[in-house]
């Protein structure tokens, strides 16, 4: 018997394409319309999806937190640490009337979504809601420059598949936080003094499809690529 690891493939990958390319408005009406056909009759699909969406709820619970601290706790408690979200819920309920109704039903609706989608939840992809939202959250404010923690800044710098992005005034969080979903990257540093937030892609690919999006030319008012890494 070979003692070779053996590598698997994920039967679940060519699904997460369609639904991205769902998202991003890229199949044809047939396609589309097939798609939607499917999501009627297959799990696995609306599955897929709820991924998507409780990643964009999640991110949009984090902005309303009171600290990056208490906002990273949260995402936390909401992405795997059941028993730390009841205890968190139960600590905050005396510190103010209207909030415990909010977040406790929150908290309860991520953490039955969380018990359903656990074993078909990619690591991966928690991982990167959690640094992604928090890393957003702090854009938002205007976190004061250095000041990112270390949850969010993780791998090298200076990586060709990085890049430095100036957004546009008046952009949103929920605008950014959908284009860097869509295209699997996240902010992992910044802002400089330039106020430039470093982005980063999984390969070169990732980073062109990043790069060449609509969404790029409408919300980055500036993009600047390591030095030395060409185009």
């Amino acid at each position: 018997m070979s003692n070779a690891p053996r590598h698997t493939t994920d039967p679940d990958e060519p699904d997460r394409d369609l639904a991205l390319a769902y998202v991003r408005g890229e199949l044809t009406p047939d396609e589309h319309a097939r798609f939607v056909e499917r999501l009627a009759h297959d799990a696995a699909l609306r599955d897929t999806l709820d991924v998507l969406e409780a990643a964009a709820d999640i991110a949009q619970e984090a902005r309303t937190a009171a600290t990056n601290d208490a906002a990273f706790a949260r995402l936390q408690a909401a992405l795997g640490a059941r028993d730390a979200a009841h205890a968190r819920t139960a600590a905050d309920a005396p510190r103010s009337a209207p909030q415990p109704e909010r977040r406790q039903s929150w908290f309860a609706r991520v953490q039955d979504w969380m018990r359903e989608h656990s074993l078909v939840m990619q690591p991966a992809l928690t991982a990167l809601v959690v640094v992604q939202a928090v890393a957003i959250v702090q854009l938002m404010r205007g976190t004061e420059p250095d000041t990112v923690p270390d949850a969010v800044v993780r791998g090298t710098t200076g990586q060709c598949t990085d890049v430095w992005v100036t957004f546009r005034d008046g952009v949103t969080e929920q605008a950014i936080r959908q284009w860097l979903t869509l295209y699997g990257s996240s902010i992992v540093a910044g802002p400089d003094g330039s106020g430039r937030y470093r982005i980063a892609s999984t390969d070169a690919d990732a980073r062109a499809a990043l790069l060449g999006s609509s969404e790029a030319a409408r919300l980055a008012a500036q993009i600047d690529r390591p030095q030395g890494c060409g185009k």
